[in-house]
Order: structure tokens, then C-alpha cells, then sequence
């Protein structure tokens, strides 16, 4: 699981590449960074939260600031608020799942 880790974070530390390119290509790489957090669920047990931080930050400095149809400021014109507030949603929802499993995990005994 410690390679799963490091490929996963490792991983969405490239998805941010892509990101910043305009078009479906940006949407296609938030879709495989959440991929990527979901899959990192799998290493929580094992190593604990540190390979899911990794990706949540990654995936997180990928959505609001590099993203070109996502970023908080300067986003595609046609891009609504309500297709960015959900895509936000299952972003915090993940992360949130991801920490309480991690909180879960460290204490228990």
C-alpha cells in the first residue's frame, strides 16, 4: 500500500498539469483527481492519512487555483455557479469522508 500511496499522490500531483489547459481537458482532470482521492481511501488503513493529505492538497490546490474551468478566480466565462458549487460539493464531501476515516482510524484502540 505504500507504493499505491506515493503512485496516487504522485499522480495528482500531475493532474494539475492538465488542468490549466481550457476546455474538457481541465474538467477530465478533476474527474481523475477525485478518482485519485477515492482510491487513496484504500491507503488510510495502512499508512494512515498521510498519502490522502498528500492527494487532498494536491487535489485541492488543483481545483482552486489552477483549474481552468474550477479556479476561483479568473474561470471559464460560460462556467455557472451551480455546476461549480457541486463540483466543489463532491470535492469537501470526499475530503471530509477521507478525514473522519482518518480521525477514525488513529483513535482507535
Amino acid at each position: 500500500m505504500k507504493y499505491l500511496g506515493w503512485c496516487l499522490a504522485s499522480l495528482s500531483l500531475l493532474l494539475v498539469l492538465p488542468s490549466v489547459v481550457p476546455g474538457a481537458m481541465s474538467l477530465l482532470a478533476f474527474y481523475f483527481s477525485l478518482f485519485t482521492l477515492i482510491l487513496c481511501f484504500k491507503t488510510i488503513k495502512t499508512q494512515g492519512g498521510k498519502f490522502f493529505k498528500m492527494t487532498m492538497s494536491f487535489t485541492g490546490i488543483g481545483l482552486f487555483i489552477f483549474n481552468d474551468y474550477l479556479r476561483v478566480y479568473g474561470a471559464y466565462e460560460k462556467a455557472t455557479w451551480v455546476e461549480k458549487l457541486s463540483l466543489y460539493t463532491i470535492y469537501f464531501a470526499l475530503s471530509l469522508f477521507g478525514l473522519y476515516k482518518i480521525r477514525q482510524h488513529t483513535t482507535k484502540p
